[in-house]
């Protein structure tokens, strides 16, 4: 009984793997964040978005003033100084973790806080 190249016994040919492909492989996997990480991360996050749809509720209700009175909103008018601010505050009471958003960009923010007092 002779035997296929497929079946046992016989050397099948492995495909070449590209150099990059390689070294991928070899790299460290990414670190998982822990439990304590992912729950500091879900709070800075839902956090962020509370403030993020106050402070978008009150910048329409100030465009639809400025309608009313007759002026016409001009975007440029928008307080980002504020919307750090307050961004800076959620830094401080939800610090997030390295991942989500890096020490140095943080400090920035929480320098702005300093700033202000």
């Amino acid at each position: 009984m002779t035997r296929r190249g497929s079946e046992v016994g016989e050397k099948q040919m492995k495909p070449t793997k590209a150099k990059e492909e390689e070294e991928e492989e070899k790299k460290a996997p990414e670190k998982l964040p822990t439990w304590e990480e992912f729950r500091a991360a879900r709070e800075h996050l839902d956090a962020m978005y509370v403030e993020v749809v106050r402070f978008t509720e009150e910048t329409i209700r100030e465009v639809e003033e400025d309608r009313k009175a007759g002026r016409v909103p001009d975007p440029a008018e928008i307080d980002m100084d504020l919307w750090k601010k307050r961004y800076a505050k959620i830094v401080r009471d939800y610090p997030p973790p390295e991942h989500i958003v890096p020490a140095e960009v943080a400090a920035a923010y929480l320098k702005l806080l300093d700033d202000e007092d």
